[in-house]
């Protein structure tokens, strides 16, 4: 009975450790860079999402990251995620409240940045349109920062493009 026992011990623990090797194996370093940064000193919020047919903004993160942005007009940081398709989305908290503000028509007023979808050659703030895919062929992602026109400066501009 004893011997029974340590050769379903050795199994077992050959089995998990075959578990972790095929976890670990299927782990890609996603190289993410993000361009256009004039924000030194900001914070930098970053959360890549699974990509999902029925999916949102608003699922559980595959990965995420907080960051303090640098002088550099471009950084690069690495995640490590599963191969697989994902979206991502990014911000630059200005006023360190912990989320992308809004204004009128729900858009940021601060600094963002959006994955570029599969098929697409700019980003789109709808999800669906902003999965792509992460496998051995394909392991960088590249955000542009956007910055967002004041509100007065929205408005002054729409106001002046309207004739009597």
């Amino acid at each position: 009975m004893c011997k029974y026992l340590s050769k379903i011990r050795i199994f077992l623990a050959l089995g998990v450790f075959g578990l972790l090797a095929i976890s670990h194996a299927q782990a890609r370093t996603l190289t993410v860079t993000v361009t256009d940064n004039r924000a030194e000193g900001s914070t930098f919020y970053l959360v890549v999402i699974p990509g999902k047919e029925d999916g949102s903004w608003d699922d559980e993160p595959a990965a995420q990251m907080m960051k303090t942005l640098p002088a550099s007009e471009q950084i690069s940081w690495s995640l490590e995620v599963p191969d697989g398709d994902y979206a991502a989305r990014a911000y630059v908290d200005l006023n360190n409240n912990g989320v992308l503000d809004s204004g009128a028509f729900n858009r940021p007023t601060e600094p963002f940045a959006l994955s570029i979808g599969k098929q697409r050659d700019k980003p789109s703030r709808h999800y669906k349109e902003s999965i792509f895919v992460v496998n051995e062929d394909q392991d960088e992602l590249t955000m542009r920062l956007y910055y967002p026109k004041p509100a007065e400066e929205e408005l002054s501009s729409s106001s002046s493009s309207v004739t009597p």
